[in-house]
């Protein structure tokens, strides 16, 4: 899935209103371009055709950095995408806004021309057991400006099953810190909380969900 999220300078007194998302900033989401539930706005005239293209394009990404991270765990090809895995891409404009957190710290992820943010996701945390974490992330909107970004979400088919695999567990002599749950039960959970914000965002939910205490 991919979406593209505006936050305007409009916005700056308070959020958008009828969004029902936690930061509410207005979206155009749309799914893989073969499936026909797409709904694309007429304006511009060419943003299908764009569209369509960034996302063959991020598929294509998404596939060669998934290679990468077998490469560098010694996994044999192919394996995270077998057990499921999750990455999130954000092409965000010059005007910035994404911090990430990193020892109780927000950091800005100062927009590079070109550069493409890659995030790990939470299903790569759970196949890993917690060796590669998905970081928390945040966005703030520019004083006086508005920001575009685009979010490209490269994950499994819902019915892939998502568990700590054996070479970060029973191979390390580790106990799974993770139990074994269905992607799309996952989806459905998160989307829950979109349309029912929770009343702190810290209450989100989370990959947490399904720790072993």
């Amino acid at each position: 899935m991919a979406r593209i999220t505006s936050s305007t300078s409009s916005d700056e007194d308070g959020p958008s209103v009828g969004i029902p998302v936690v930061d509410l900033s207005p979206f155009f989401a749309f799914n893989h371009c073969k499936i026909p539930l797409n709904v694309y706005p007429t304006n511009p005239p060419d943003l299908r055709e764009v569209m369509e293209y960034v996302f063959s394009c991020l598929s294509k990404t998404g596939g060669l950095i998934e290679g990468i991270i077998n490469d560098c765990l010694g996994l044999p090809t192919g394996t995270a995408h077998q057990d499921g895995n999750s990455l999130t891409f954000v092409i965000q404009d010059d005007a910035g806004g994404l911090e990430v957190c990193k020892n109780g710290e927000w950091i800005p992820a100062t927009p590079t021309p070109g550069a493409i943010i890659v995030n790990v996701g939470e299903t790569i945390q759970v196949l890993t057991n917690d060796k590669l974490k998905s970081a928390m992330h945040r966005v703030t909107r520019p004083k006086g400006r508005s920001r575009y970004s685009y979010s490209f979400f490269y994950s499994v088919s819902p019915e892939k099953w998502v568990e700590p695999l054996p070479e970060f567990t029973e191979q390390l002599g580790e106990l799974p810190k993770y139990r074994k749950f269905q992607f799309g039960e996952y989806l459905q959970l998160i989307k829950k909380d979109v349309t029912n914000p929770p009343q702190r965002p810290e209450d989100a939910l989370r990959v947490a969900h399904y720790s072993i205490e």
